[in-house]
């Protein structure tokens, strides 16, 4: 058995080193936790979509539909507009989560998780997350 003493400096790289292996490893974690979050909400979206498409049942139709009529036309100018705007909104949502999911990076995940986390992303336009994930970036960078 050798009783090697080990240089400082050789002792405060290898803990540099180390310290570095950690940070990367938990902004690989991070990142991979912010990815399920976004294919986790896009998927709730995707549910409630399918959701909307399910037709209503002529039970709950008004009761004055002409014989042969189709079913879709049994639906009434308001309930159509309601499916449509639900549409647009979630259509608009996964749009907004498709972008900021191309945004993401190992240098921005943790701003991303605080915007997913306080459930504020849907407030911003793109353009203004766009600013949002630079700017952290440029912040660390300086």
């Amino acid at each position: 058995m050798f009783n090697t003493i080990v240089h400082p400096l050789i002792y405060c790289s290898m803990a540099i080193e180390m310290s570095f292996s950690k940070e990367e490893q938990t902004k690989e974690s991070i990142i991979d936790f912010v990815y399920n979050i976004i294919d986790s909400k896009i998927q709730y979206l995707n549910y409630q979509t399918k959701g909307i498409a399910v037709p209503l049942s002529l039970d709950d139709a008004e009761q004055d539909t002409v014989q042969g009529e189709a079913n879709s036309d049994s639906f009434s100018l308001e309930e159509v507009e309601k499916i449509f705007l639900q549409f647009e909104v979630q259509s608009k949502q996964k749009k907004h989560l498709l972008y900021f999911r191309r945004l993401l990076n190992p240098k921005n995940a943790s701003i991303a998780l605080a915007l997913l986390s306080d459930n504020i992303l849907f407030e911003f336009t793109e353009q203004e997350i766009a600013s949002i994930m630079d700017l952290q970036f440029n912040q660390r960078a300086a």
